[in-house]
């Protein structure tokens, strides 16, 4: 009777707060998105409060259920609970995602821990533990549970002992990170729940100075000629940003990637170019607020020391035991396979790089130069500009592409939606299956803001769907591609368009199958980007933003050439961070007088990176190993060499879009994720295990 009438208090509070806070009320539109239209900042820190408490009457109604633990009742009724906490979850996380203004980074920083420490405490509920615990002793009772529910009991039971608070890529079953919390004393579990409460507040930081160091160092220009080489798009940017920041008639330059990286590629003044790189480089390490050196030393430190009380020597230790790579030995050994080439790769490009260098009397090419002069050697090798493919590639067509190569894969269908969404230039798009079945909402926010959101691009899923009541998911997409300025369109570069590919990738994985790849999770993303590189599809996608008129066939192939050249450049910087991550984090401890940039220098000369080539991250703007990503940068290459394989698959068929492949991909690859082993789920599409081959002759470094 305590039970319900907890459960009939909470929700009569609940019903009493919707009355003025439209986030606890009914969310009205068919797709169940939240009336953007309606909702105030203010409501969301009351209703994320309501939303847990509403959660946990849910769970205390379970765990005091009188009745012997099943899985209806244990787990299946664990998975209903908290269903208002997540939309109101996916609701802010769609709002902050791309805007994290102060105002929002207050409120944020608060949810935040009470997220945290929610999430905390249902980890550490021994009382549903037992109840789950009970469950699992009996699943392989005669009589009682199927195949799949075995399964799904097991799942459960390997995820109750997950790491709690560490977020990012699931083990090969997708079922979490196993440890040894059971073996924890109380003081062992106190000391690792303090770690965890310093470690989310550290990770919150990082992230937030690399947004704030990003968007507050500018470069004013004031003289035209310093403009020399820079295209007419990207001048009009400048002049725009410089006019919002209160200088009409000069020119801005920012470090957020539409700025910087065309700046550093395409401007004529080396000086200016060296301002604009030496900044880039530096930024998280500067003396100022912002510095983020120390923090990712505590970040490194707090991770150490939470895998150690697990019993482990270091904490990329404790992060491989079950992902496919197993050990940090068979992670090196991919990097190592593919570091070879590359650096031979490299060195090639550098001596053209630096003979038409000399041709301008440049005696030493500097990181700031070799953009520079990576492009003058391509331009003039193939005979063509970036000027020249520029206007073929507006953002509403290369999405377009990527609706085309989806529906003739796989026969999904593509609308735009028509209702309230985070902000005025977030899209929402409904995607249908080849019979009508909606199977989700993909939300793209694409255009940069520096200050407000991340310099990256990612896609996530925001909510899940169940088919149970008919919620579709929610996926969102993030990029920072160019702002449209004035009639000008988003004016997509090849790195764009591949990076739209990748995400939209991601997606379609989620769309179509169930998550849980593990180190796997970079093979669709990267398989999709294939497509982007398929004439028929170029031809389809590229149209002139004026006149509307494809691509002409002979720039088609230039283009495809002009974007090979480069290759040991992206190989490098690449594959030089992964060793940066991995080797952060087999670090078995962290002396008082650690130096992260020394560790870094050293790190990075003694595998023989060339010193024109920086890591496309420095520690101290590394996102990615500060969450999720953590000793797991190398699954993208991981993944390279599965997704390049599998593109063969479609290749060998002499049809790039044979439909034959395309299903077995989807049904035994996407649709069973989880369910077996990523190998097995690979091998039960492609017939066979991939070699490293077709990668390095795909990524042109073999």
């Amino acid at each position: 009777m305590k039970k319900v009438l907890l459960v009939a208090l909470v929700a009569l509070a609940v019903c009493s707060c919707a009355k003025t806070n439209p986030l606890l009320g009914e969310w009205t539109d068919p797709y169940g998105i939240a009336p953007y239209d309606k909702i105030e900042l203010k409501h969301y820190l009351p209703a994320i409060e309501a939303a847990i408490a509403e959660q946990n009457a849910e769970i205390e109604a379970i765990v005091n259920n009188a009745e012997e633990a099943t899985y209806e009742n244990t787990i299946v009724a664990r998975n209903n609970t908290g269903k208002k906490l997540a939309n109101i979850q996916q609701a802010w996380s769609l709002r902050t995602a791309n805007y994290m203004n102060d105002a929002n980074k207050e409120v944020n920083d608060k949810i935040q821990e009470l997220t945290r420490a929610h999430n905390e405490e249902l980890n550490n509920n021994e009382a549903y533990k037992e109840r789950v615990t009970y469950v699992y002793e009996h699943r392989n009772d005669e009589g009682l549970y199927d195949e799949n529910t075995v399964r799904a009991i097991e799942r459960a039971y390997n995820a109750l002992n997950a790491q709690p608070g560490q977020g990012g890529q699931g083990g090969q079953y997708g079922g979490g990170q196993q440890n040894q919390n059971s073996k924890m004393t109380p003081e062992q579990q106190e000391e690792y729940n303090r770690l965890g409460t310093l470690l989310s507040a550290a990770q919150r930081k990082f992230s937030s100075n690399v947004t704030a160091e990003t968007a507050n160092w500018t470069m004013l220009i004031d003289k035209e000629e310093d403009l020399a080489g820079l295209s007419e798009v990207f001048i009009e940017d400048a002049a725009e940003r410089a006019k919002k920041a209160g200088s009409p008639g000069k020119w801005l330059i920012g470090l957020d990637n539409p700025s910087a990286i065309p700046f550093l590629t395409f401007a004529d003044n080396r000086d200016l170019r060296i301002k604009v790189m030496d900044a880039y480089l530096n930024r998280g390490n500067n003396d100022n607020e912002y510095n983020n050196v120390d923090t990712l030393v505590n970040i490194a430190k707090y991770k150490l020391e939470r895998a150690k009380l697990q019993g482990y020597k270091s904490y990329a230790d404790q992060r491989l035991t079950t992902r496919m790579a197993g050990n940090a030995k068979t992670v090196y050994d991919l990097l190592d396979k593919t570091w070879a080439p590359t650096v031979a790769t490299s060195a090639k490009e550098a001596a053209l790089i630096a003979e038409r260098a000399a041709k301008d009397g440049i005696t030493e090419v500097l990181p700031a130069d070799y953009r520079y002069y990576m492009e003058k050697v391509r331009s003039e090798m193939y005979d063509v500009t970036a000027e020249d493919f520029a206007p073929y590639f507006p953002f509403e067509s290369v999405r377009e592409g990527l609706f085309y190569v989806a529906n003739k894969l796989f026969g999904l269908q593509f609308r735009v939606i028509p209702y309230a969404t985070p902000n005025d230039q977030t899209s929402g798009v409904e995607c249908l299956d080849a019979d009508g079945t909606p199977l989700g909402i993909v939300f793209f926010d694409v255009f940069a803001r520096p200050g407000l959101k991340g310099n990256g691009a990612s896609c996530g899923t925001v909510r899940r769907g169940d088919a149970s009541t008919g919620q579709v998911q929610f996926i969102r997409i993030n990029a920072n591609f160019p702002q449209p300025v004035g009639k000008i369109p988003c004016l997509m570069t090849y790195d764009d368009v591949e990076t739209l590919f990748h995400e939209f990738g991601h997606a379609l994985a989620s769309l179509m199958g169930k998550g849980g790849l593990g180190d796997f999770s970079e093979l669709p993303s990267q398989l999709n980007e294939h497509w982007a590189e398929v004439p028929e599809v170029i031809k389809y996608m590229a149209k002139h933003y004026v006149t509307g008129e494809a691509i002409p066939d002979e720039l088609v192939q230039k283009y495809l050439d002009y974007n090979s050249f480069g290759a040991g450049f992206a190989s490098s910087e690449r594959v030089a961070a992964m060793y940066m991550d991995i080797d952060l984090y087999s670090q078995t401890s962290f002396p008082a007088d650690f130096d992260l940039l020394k560790f870094e220098a050293d790190d990075l000369s003694s595998r023989g990176l060339i010193s024109q080539i920086p890591p496309r991250y420095r520690f101290p703007y590394f996102n990615h190993i500060v969450g999720g990503y953590d000793v797991g940068y190398y699954t993208y290459l991981w993944a390279e060499v599965f997704d390049c394989d599998a593109f063969e698959a479609f290749v060998e068929t002499g049809d790039v879009f044979n439909k034959e492949v395309a299903d077995r991909y989807r049904h035994e690859f996407l649709e069973k994720a989880g369910e077996l082993r990523g190998m097995d789920l690979y091998v039960n599409f492609r017939g066979h295990e991939p070699s490293i081959e077709p990668m390095l002759k795909y990524k042109g470094i073999k």
